[in-house]
């Protein structure tokens, strides 16, 4: 992905309708997401929370790199009087319980996957819409692009698919 998308440019930080509207977005996703997995079958349940886990971990790591830009910028003390870092402490502990809720619900292999899926893919999303930063725009490039990402999530939907029927295929003693 990084050889065929060649990231470049951007800003530091972006502007403050862009995490408006990324907050919304991401908010309304994640609420929809874990309200979505109630009642739901572990392997579902698992799947839609770590797809909001991943989403959540995407987020972070965009204040991440705003509040490390801050830091470059301004010095390290800075970051107290930003409001990135108690957004990203807010995001990091919510996609931390919700991280663990979907692990508790036993379907590893569907939490993990979508959580790995999605966490670069809102972190790319983010790269693009809100700070700016842009792909490489020639075909070739647009076809490598999404060629490894696809390439990317099918492979972690075939490892979390053979995890699952490797796991029924165990017998337990006396059954």
């Amino acid at each position: 992905f990084l050889v065929a998308g060649d990231p470049s440019g951007g800003r530091d930080d972006p502007t403050t309708r862009a995490w408006i509207v990324a907050g919304v977005v991401i908010g309304l996703v994640s609420a929809g997401l874990v309200i979505g997995a109630r009642g739901r079958s572990p392997e579902v349940r698992a799947a839609m929370l770590g797809s909001t886990t991943g989403i959540l971990f995407g987020a972070t790591a965009a204040l991440t790199k705003a509040l490390g830009e801050l830091v470059s910028d301004d010095g390290f003390t800075a970051i107290f009087t930003a409001w990135h870092l108690y957004a990203l402490l807010v995001v990091g502990y919510l996609g931390t319980a919700i991280n663990q809720a979907s692990l508790q619900t036993g379907a590893l292999a569907a939490a993990i996957a979508t959580q790995t899926a999605l966490m670069p893919i809102t972190s790319i999303a983010l790269g693009v819409l809100a700070f700016d930063e842009s792909l490489h725009g020639s075909s070739a490039g647009t076809i490598g692009v999404v060629a490894s990402l696809v390439l990317m999530i099918a492979g972690l939907f075939y490892l979390a698919n053979a995890e699952q029927q490797d796991a029924k295929k165990v017998e337990l003693p006396g059954s």
